[in-house]
């Protein structure tokens, strides 16, 4: 993977009571060793006691901003882009995982198409199948262009 690509990024975690999420999305990440700029936005109401968690929103590639417990989420939002000092940023629930390669995609297309302000990659879906405990699962572009646009 081109790290290089991962200078150009900063995903966005918004947080509130969910450190062990939290650190499970950080190790996630840790684990690709690309130094992936990270900006954490946590309004929970009180720090974190994990020393695991502690030592990976210290990190050098993670910026971690701590917000009064009954701000709005858009306001979190709209607060926290100003730390951002990147050309791209994606926002990921701290529950949720974007892999570095679709990252490492998306980036890489909207450099070569500089007329884009956004891009999805692929989506996952899963759903139960009705009456039965089987799920169903979906991956697939969330939106196909008319064939009209090339």
């Amino acid at each position: 993977m081109n790290k290089s690509l991962f200078e150009k990024v900063t995903i966005v975690i918004p947080t509130y009571k969910r450190y062990p999420y939290l650190l499970r999305l950080l190790k996630f990440y840790e684990k690709y060793q690309l130094n992936i700029n990270v900006l954490v936005l946590d309004s929970t109401p009180y720090n974190p006691v994990s020393d695991e968690l502690v030592k990976l929103i210290s990190a050098k590639n993670v910026i971690w901003k701590k917000f009064d417990p009954a701000i709005a989420f858009w306001d979190k939002i709209a607060q926290g882009v100003d730390f951002i000092d990147t050309d791209y940023a994606t926002m990921c629930a701290d529950d949720d995982f974007i892999i570095p390669s679709a990252i490492a995609q998306c980036i890489k297309f909207l450099g070569d198409n500089p007329d884009y302000a956004c891009t999805q990659g692929l989506y996952f879906h899963h759903s139960k199948v009705e009456d039965s405990n089987q799920l169903s699962f979906t991956i697939s572009p969330l939106y196909n262009p008319p064939s009209s646009l090339g």
